[in-house]
């Protein structure tokens, strides 16, 4: 998976990395530089979901974004998308919803 970076960047928007969800907790570890890494407990998260490019993709999704209490939000996609892989977004999606169902879930048409 790929996460998107806030603001501009020289190297690059996109930083690949690993998701991880145990015990409770969300984990997004960068494949480069630990520093970037971020740990979320679950209760933190007050939605999620998936972003399409357009409206008709907003039930399968190119995108897995979440928002916290905190205001944040991330996004992420999957690692090939450049070549047209966009599977994996709609995987989290769904499984996120089955594990965390009290978290409001979300389609949205468009790029954040």
């Amino acid at each position: 998976m790929v996460r998107r970076q806030k603001g501009l960047t020289l190297a690059g928007r996109w930083r690949i990395g690993t998701l991880a969800f145990k015990e409770e907790t969300f984990r997004w570890a960068d494949a480069k530089d630990p520093g970037r890494n971020l740990v979320l407990p679950a209760v933190q998260i007050v939605s999620h979901g998936r972003i399409g490019r357009e409206p008709a993709q907003s039930t399968t999704g190119f995108e897995w974004s979440i928002r916290t209490k905190d205001g944040e939000s991330y996004v992420f996609r999957e690692d090939g998308w450049r070549k047209g892989s966009q599977a994996k977004p709609s995987e989290i999606f769904v499984f996120f919803s089955a594990v965390l169902p009290e978290v409001p879930a979300r389609t949205d048409a468009g790029a954040p």
